[in-house]
């Protein structure tokens, strides 16, 4: 079982406080303040000790109206909600506004505790009862037990404690499928001799003394100087605990509540989310372009609402929408948050986070909007399958994909559209770049395109060179080696053909008629002739008076490999290079060196062509000069 929170909530002076306190023996409220008015204004941190020992972290939240925000704060990362009514007043307004937001953030465990049963008749406690079940019909009030308590009476909390202990243990485990740590950030102070220190509910992975994390939105990196957990030191901590950091690295006045301790680069900072958005039964219908204030986690952020496809959102409906907030928020694809109205302040209902990327598009635009329904509705596999078609361009990374979709089990899911040949990655610089296969046949049909073009103005070359197509497709989007990856994977398909610096298509083959290959022919037979003494590019056009035609050829002999560049000026037949290249290194095998001299006398060639010729080697690798004299560097 995963370490859980439980939270109390119901209106002002129902006795949620005096109940926490008979339950734990910790009062919660804390602050001179909530001493003198006898209501919690902060919210309250305490732990209950189960009959196994274990404990289990207690949120006391405020009732009164004034301080529903803080409210909402104590709510997210709670597992299981104690509803309280006091027998004597009933449910009240601020019990139904608590009741909406538990709704709203998926509390779905819970128990409804009648208070002050001491004050009023048995009558009045069935009727309580009864009212209760009525307005809370359709939720998880109609599964849960409703016990009734006296704080006159420490025997009648025995009943509630072994209510907690059993419902504790049911509630299923959901960490196994989340990688990257989280907490919302509800308190800050500075503890002498240890420096700042937070307070919050750990979600998400486990943490450990001595981790680097990020505080959001600030994106500043912050170390884990040390835990706190229920008041005793730890070297780690579970998820689902109340937890109090100590960072190195920061300082209290650079933090707030609301900001956002997590794993470095796992989450999204926007002011433009898109949202699915749900408004509560017996509110107004609300309207495009609706001012309002966005509870997540523990920030609260006023900003508009702006209705896709519709004008108006009738209560009790929900809707696609994108909300533009004054100030940008923390958070991933799933996260759930609280709207209540800018003025005056009530809950009107919740969104779902499809994406932290919303763009700028008409409200009508039936593709974004596509787009957005297959992230609130498809499963996990067609949700990231769908984002992959529609950002491989960028060849994002699984951190990147994560983030985006805000599904933590990505990588397990990549896996399998890779398997099914549907998406391909990218893995030569070190971390994993991935796109879909509709990029690949859109890559493979523009880059054929281009190569056609090519080959029609270029009939003599064997093909364009690689790093012009990385400019003219790719820019800046690949490096070298991933950009050599994906030529590959065209390759594989049969598409073109690689060479180490051109490509061309599969089935393209340059063609010479009968004046080309008579011009092929004289250059061919004029450096074979002159073996290691090759003519200058003058002497050829004396041989061939279609100039054009002779540069062409001459041209066409290099890309293809046939002749080998020294310089400017000079080139081998590639057979005599070859040659040349195996004398050297037979030469030198005595003493592993090889000077210019010894060079022009094994080639029988004059000393121009001999310095250009190690020059050429040095070039390559093959060779290097240290003072008067070549050391081989390459025997193969």
């Amino acid at each position: 079982m995963r370490n859980i929170v439980i939270g109390t909530a119901g209106h002002i002076d129902h006795g949620k406080t005096t109940l926490v306190r008979n339950l734990t023996g910790i009062d919660t409220d804390i602050l001179p303040e909530e001493k003198k008015r006898g209501m919690t204004i902060n919210l309250g941190f305490t732990y209950l000790t189960l009959e196994s020992g274990k404990k289990i972290g207690l949120i006391d939240v405020p009732g009164h109206e004034k301080f529903i925000k803080n409210m909402v704060s104590g709510v997210s990362g709670i597992d299981f909600m104690m509803l309280v009514v006091a027998a004597d007043d009933g449910i009240m307004p601020q019990t139904r506004e608590h009741f909406n937001v538990i709704k709203l953030l998926g509390v779905k465990r819970g128990v409804v505790v009648v208070t002050k049963t001491d004050l009023v008749s048995s009558e009045r406690i069935t009727e309580v009862k009864s009212e209760v079940r009525e307005e809370f019909k359709g939720s998880f009030v109609d599964r849960c037990e409703i016990l009734e308590v006296n704080a006159r009476d420490l025997n009648s909390y025995g009943s509630l404690k072994k209510l907690l202990n059993n419902e504790i243990e049911k509630i299923e485990d959901e960490a196994e499928d989340k990688k990257y740590f989280r907490l919302h950030v509800d308190r800050v102070f500075n503890v002498k001799g240890f420096g700042t220190v937070v307070t919050g509910t750990s979600m998400g992975s486990l943490i450990h003394e001595g981790d680097i994390l990020t505080l959001y939105p600030q994106m500043k990196n912050v170390r884990v100087r040390g835990i706190q957990n229920h008041g005793e030191s730890v070297v780690s901590l579970e998820a689902g605990n109340r937890c109090a950091l100590n960072l190195g690295g920061v300082e209290v006045k650079d933090i707030k509540r609301g900001d956002i301790l997590g794993t470095p680069e796992t989450l999204s900072t926007s002011d433009r989310i898109d949202v699915n958005l749900h408004i509560l039964k017996g509110k107004k219908d609300i309207k495009n372009n609706h001012r309002i204030r966005l509870h997540l986690g523990t920030t609260e952020v006023i900003g508009r609402i702006r209705l896709f496809a519709i004008d108006e959102l009738a209560a009790g409906d929900e809707s696609l929408a994108q909300l533009l907030l004054e100030s940008p928020v923390v958070g991933l694809p799933g996260d759930i948050g609280i709207v209540r109205n800018f003025s005056p302040m009530d809950t009107i209902g919740s969104v779902k986070i499809l994406s932290m990327n919303g763009e700028k598009v008409k409200r009508k635009n039936s593709e974004y909007i596509d787009s957005l329904t297959n992230l609130l509705n498809g499963s996990s596999d067609h949700k990231i399958e769908r984002w992959l078609i529609e950002n491989s361009e960028f060849f994002p990374t699984l951190k990147e994909i994560t983030i985006a979709t805000g599904i933590e089990i990505a990588e397990k899911v990549v896996k399998n559209l890779i398997d099914n040949g549907k998406v391909f990655c990218l893995k030569e610089m070190g971390f994993k770049r991935y796109f879909h296969i509709n990029h690949m046949i859109k890559i493979e049909k523009e880059i054929s395109l281009l190569l056609k073009d090519f080959h029609e103005k270029n009939p003599l070359r064997p093909g364009a060179n690689k790093s012009e197509i990385k400019n003219k497709y790719f820019a800046k989007k690949l490096k070298v080696k991933n950009f050599n990856e994906v030529f590959d994977l065209l390759e594989e398909r049969g598409s073109i053909k690689v060479n180490e610096n051109t490509v061309h298509l599969s089935d393209f083959k340059i063609k010479l008629n009968k004046k080309q290959k008579k011009i092929k022919d004289i250059i061919l037979i004029k450096y074979k002739e002159q073996g290691f003494k090759p003519p200058k590019y003058i002497e050829l056009e004396t041989l061939v008076q279609d100039k054009k035609g002779l540069e062409e050829i001459h041209t066409l002999l290099i890309d293809t490999g046939l002749l080998i560049p020294l310089d400017k000026d000079i080139c081998f037949m590639k057979g005599f290079f070859n040659e040349g290249e195996m004398r050297i290194k037979e030469k030198s095998k005595a003493t592993g060196k090889i000077t210019l001299g010894e060079t022009r006398e094994i080639l029988e060639t004059s000393r121009k062509f001999a310095l250009a010729f190690l020059e050429k080697l040095d070039s390559m690798g093959i060779t290097k000069r240290i003072d008067n004299y070549r050391v081989i560097l390459s025997s193969s």
